[in-house]
């Protein structure tokens, strides 16, 4: 898998014996004869200057982000051995970071995460993060869930259609990523 900016190249394969430090995700489920573990590697476009990323037990989805530095890794909805959870992997520092242990959104009804064009933010379960998951703002109320997501193209706003009770209208709420300004666009009680 190519980064966008086409310098680095993301390979997964199974290994039995895994030479990466940095694990991702916990134990697999016991009652496995196979000792196989899934192992990315980082290299230039061309294949040379292959390093080991990290390895793990479980499965997991895999996207590099718009900033062509961090690989996104998501939780699998269907079937044995699946980790959970939403993370931003650095590949400069080959650091892991936890967006959140609890990430479900790209199973059947929910509503899948989504990069920020500029490769600076993600939106899960309506709250904004960072990369690094040191910043996180929800953008609905607490009482409502998001529907779904809006990116503009520079990455500056986020439009959530944030639902409350079954016969109520959805908000539409904008995030502003520069100024951190959350703002309701609609009011419920007046369409």
């Amino acid at each position: 898998n190519l980064s966008p900016d086409r310098k680095k190249l993301f390979i997964v394969a199974q290994t039995r014996n895994p030479s990466a430090k940095l694990k991702l995700g916990g134990r697999r489920e016991s009652g496995f004869d196979n000792e196989f573990y899934q192992q990315g590697w980082l290299a230039t476009a061309d294949g040379s200057d292959l390093q080991p990323l990290f390895y793990t037990e479980v499965f997991f989805g895999f996207t590099w982000a718009a900033d062509s530095r961090h690989i996104l890794v998501d939780s699998s909805c269907y079937g044995s051995n699946l980790g959970s959870g939403l993370y931003a992997i650095d590949t400069r520092s080959i650091t892991l970071h936890t967006i959140t242990a609890e990430y479900f959104g790209s199973c059947e009804g929910g509503v899948p995460y989504q990069a920020s064009p500029d490769g600076q933010y993600l939106i899960y379960d309506g709250i904004i993060t960072t990369l690094n998951g040191v910043e996180q703002i929800r953008v609905c109320d607490r009482n409502e869930r998001p529907r779904s997501y809006a990116w503009t193209q520079d990455g500056r706003y986020v439009y959530v259609a944030c639902g409350g009770e079954l016969a109520l209208p959805d908000v539409l709420r904008r995030y502003d990523t520069r100024t951190r300004e959350k703002r309701a666009l609609t009011d419920r009680n007046r369409i």
